[in-house]
């Protein structure tokens, strides 16, 4: 694979799923051609020295490496590459820095014991750290390590933890240290999921904390852990709304057996998908849903009852759609699923909703941020 030149294309087709191929192509034509991506921007900010013609080519030329990438970006990262690439999407909104984490970490290892309270609107960030830990505890050490207990049964078998006590180690840390950050926030067990896929996607516990903390706040999710019922209410209601009408025979199944489709999207979308569906898959959609924004669930969401519609259909109890929809059948593959998301069209009336949210950027902007 050759260097290209200003004004060029980049020279590859997204034409396949092999791991191997794709790594080679980020690597060889992208990271190693990564500055001329950023030629465009430096050039606008000096458009009277260049040429309308020049300016023009360059324009095209890098509009069309940018639908390339995302096209790429698609199939999902490599690994190698993950690790730094979510941390610099996700950027510090939130301003953690290490000296912040590390002294965290130091009130933790001076046995100071972590207390949760949710304070709600009334959070008060010149309460002392003192009396934050004293108050009333909403959620108890032995709750954290059941919870990643549970964790390392979950991805032991896929050889992804090398060892336990290491593991539990960490992600207990990140877990105080975010609590110790945002004492207005009460633990729940979704939280310790979240974090896990961080930490095995991140280079060090300080790089696993800084993505969560930049990730949940402006997130959704965060409106979910501290229980704002109108935001959730809303939430739900579009995917409600969506769902009816692009099934409408689930629709109508979902109303003879009683059951609200708002149950399963919730499950879903607490987790952010990690207990639903295999870990590979799991990955490529976070890699998505920073490409996309928000709105991403929602095409994941559709996805799942899109696929599985015939066999729901196919139902006759309620018990049997519930167990049907708990974790995604492996039988379905990962290319069904994505090529499912594919072709979901949510319109824009509904994209709307997400104007205002930070992680719901354009793809141009995306790729100028990188």
């Amino acid at each position: 694979m050759t260097t290209k030149k200003k004004g060029k294309n980049l020279n590859f087709k997204v034409e396949t799923n092999n791991q191997e191929l794709i790594s080679k192509i980020w690597k060889d034509d992208i990271l190693n051609n990564w500055e001329e991506y950023r030629d465009f921007i430096l050039i606008k900010e000096t458009r009277e020295l260049v040429s309308k013609e020049n300016l023009d080519l360059l324009s095209k030329s890098i509009q069309t490496n940018k639908e390339q990438i995302i096209s790429l970006w698609k199939l999902g990262l490599p690994n190698w590459l993950r690790k730094k690439m979510w941390k610099t999407i996700i950027q510090d909104k939130c301003e953690i820095c290490e000296n912040l984490y590390n002294n965290y970490v130091k009130l933790m290892k001076d046995e100071l014991d972590l207390k949760f309270q949710n304070f709600h609107n009334t959070f008060n960030p010149r309460k002392s750290i003192t009396s934050l830990l004293n108050e009333n505890t909403k959620a108890t050490q032995n709750d954290i390590i059941k919870h990643i207990d549970k964790i390392i049964k979950k991805f032991s078998v896929l050889n992804l933890i090398e060892n336990n006590n290491t593991f539990k180690k960490d992600i207990y840390t990140i877990i105080k240290a975010f609590t110790l950050h945002r004492p207005d926030i009460i633990y729940t067990n979704h939280i310790a999921y979240i974090i896990t896929i961080f930490y095995l996607n991140s280079q060090s516990c300080y790089d696993a904390f800084y993505c969560f903390c930049n990730f949940i706040i402006p997130s959704y999710l965060f409106k979910f852990i501290i229980k704002d019922e109108m935001f959730i209410e809303s939430f739900s209601d579009f995917f409600k709304t969506i769902f009816q009408e692009n099934l409408p025979k689930l629709k109508d199944l979902f109303k003879k057996y009683d059951i609200d489709v708002k149950f399963f999207f919730h499950k879903w979308i607490e987790y952010l998908f990690v207990k639903t569906f295999q870990y590979n898959i799991v990955l490529r959609i976070w890699d998505n849903f920073f490409l996309k924004g928000e709105i991403f669930v929602f095409e994941v969401a559709l996805a799942i009852f899109t696929i599985l519609e015939k066999e729901l259909l196919e139902k006759t109890k309620s018990e049997d759609i519930i167990d049907l929809l708990k974790v995604f059948p492996v039988k379905h593959t990962e290319h069904e699923l994505f090529d499912t998301i594919e072709r979901i069209n949510i319109t824009h009336q509904y994209t709307e909703f997400f104007d205002s949210g930070d992680l719901g950027r354009e793809k141009g902007e995306l790729l100028k941020d990188l």
